[in-house]
Parts: structure tokens; sequence; C-alpha cells
């Protein structure tokens, strides 16, 4: 199934603190099971400084993998104290529909994720223990 081109999508502003200054990206809400496990499937690209935050209504364990994602992101997995509690790079398969796909799971209980370009932890110096700040009730609904 395609994605609409003028489908409406929640966004809200994501401040990632690092010691003390802050790298803001403007992401996509992924808070219901079906926006969840469609993620960023089929996505040719993602603009500089946009993602996707995944909500859920408790700590989870499970772990993402990349069916029917084409570009290489990386994943920074918050705690319900919006803190980062694990990070890592994800590389689609050779075949992203027929797999198989790898689990990234990062060992612990988690209530938020947030999906970035591949290189965005790496190049903003994100570590596990650095603050995620954002409102999950406010949403804006963009283009």
């Amino acid at each position: 199934m395609k994605e609409q081109p003028n489908q409406a999508r929640q966004r809200i502003p994501i401040k990632i603190v690092i010691k003390k200054r802050a790298i803001e990206i403007l992401a996509e809400v992924a808070d219901t099971d079906t926006k969840r496990t469609r993620g960023l499937m089929f996505r040719h690209n993602l603009n500089k400084d946009t993602g996707m935050l995944f909500v859920y209504p408790e700590d989870i364990r499970e772990g993402f993998w990349m069916k029917n994602t084409l570009i290489p992101l990386d994943i920074l997995y918050v705690g319900s104290n919006k803190r980062i509690i694990g990070l890592c790079s994800m590389t689609p398969v050779e075949n992203p529909r027929r797999g198989p796909w790898p689990s990234y799971n990062p060992g612990l209980p988690y209530r938020y994720a947030i999906e970035v370009n591949s290189g965005f932890a790496r190049q903003h110096n994100i570590n596990v223990g650095d603050c995620i700040v954002f409102n999950d009730r406010q949403k804006e609904e963009q283009p």
C-alpha cells in the first residue's frame, strides 16, 4: 500500500538535550498500532532534521525491524522518563519485502522510540542518558 502524497501527518517538535545544548527535529507521530506498524515503510528519503516518534501507551520490550524500509536509519530508544536508554543504526536488508529482517532491540523496556536518518546520532554526539523534550499531548496537523 503506497502512501498518499497529500495525506496529513501529525508532527511535533522534539528537542534532544545533550549536555547544555539542544538539537531540534520535527517528528511525525506514530501513536496508534496502525501508524506504529507502518512506520517509515516505503519511504525513499527522510528530510534532514525530521524523524518519526513512536509513542506506546506503556513500556514495551519489542524490537524494531526494517521490513519494507528502504532507507538507513538511527533509532533512539527512550524510557518513560524521556531519557535515551539505547540507540543503534539500522540498515535496509537486500530484499526489504522478503527479508530476512533482523530485530533491533535495546534489551530494556522503553516507552518511546525515535527514528532519524542514519548517522544523525553520531553527527550530533547523542548518547545514552541524553534527555528528550516534547509534549506528547501536543500534535500539529501538517500536510
